[in-house]
C-alpha cells in the first residue's frame, strides 16, 4: 500500500482492524495495538546500543545497562535455538526468568540518560522482545520486511 503518510490511519486501513497474527515490527508507536501479539525487532535495539557505545554518551552506568541487555538477547536466542529439545513448561519458566530480568533492567535506577530512555522502552515493550522464543517461525527481527520494502522506499525518496 502506497500512501503519503506513515500514520496510524494508514495502518488501520491496511490491516482493516486488529491483525490476527504476530506482527514483527520496529518500535514505531503507530504499531502499538495493531495486533494482539507482537515481536519487536532486536537489531533495532542493538544498533542503538552500539551507536551509544561508540559515542561520548556511553558513560556512567551505561556499560552495565548495555551489557545486561545484550546478555538477555544472547540468552533469548540460545533458548529459542533449543526450543525443540525442551519441554513447554521449561520454556515457559525460562521465558519468565528472561522477562523478570528485562523488568529488573527496565525499573533500574539508571543515571545515564540513554539507559533511562531505553529502560522506559523495555518497560513498555519488554515482553514483545521475547515472543520469538515461544513461537517457531517468528523471527527476532523485522529484517525480512525491511528488505522487502527497501526498493520501494528508495524509489519514493528519489522521486
Amino acid at each position: 500500500m502506497i500512501d503519503n503518510s506513515r500514520g496510524r490511519d494508514v495502518l488501520d486501513e491496511f490491516f482493516g482492524g486488529v491483525f490476527q497474527g504476530i506482527l514483527v515490527t520496529d518500535f514505531w508507536a503507530a504499531y502499538i495495538g495493531m495486533s494482539r501479539m507482537s515481536q519487536k525487532c532486536w537489531p533495532h535495539l542493538l544498533r542503538e546500543l552500539k551507536a551509544i557505545d561508540k559515542g561520548i554518551e556511553g558513560t556512567g552506568d551505561w556499560p552495565a545497562f548495555a551489557e545486561k541487555l545484550r546478555q538477555i538477547f544472547r540468552d533469548a536466542v540460545s533458548l529459542a535455538a533449543r526450543r525443540a529439545e525442551l519441554q513447554p513448561r521449561t520454556i515457559d519458566q525460562r521465558v519468565l526468568a528472561l522477562d523478570t530480568r528485562m523488568t529488573d533492567l527496565a525499573v533500574g535506577a539508571w543515571t545515564n540518560p540513554h539507559a533511562r530512555r531505553l529502560a522506559k522502552r523495555l518497560a513498555k515493550h519488554g515482553a514483545d522482545l521475547l515472543t520469538f522464543i515461544e513461537f517457531a517461525g517468528v523471527p527476532s527481527d523485522n529484517n525480512h520486511a525491511e528488505r522487502t520494502i527497501r526498493t520501494a522506499v528508495e524509489m519514493r525518496k528519489l522521486s
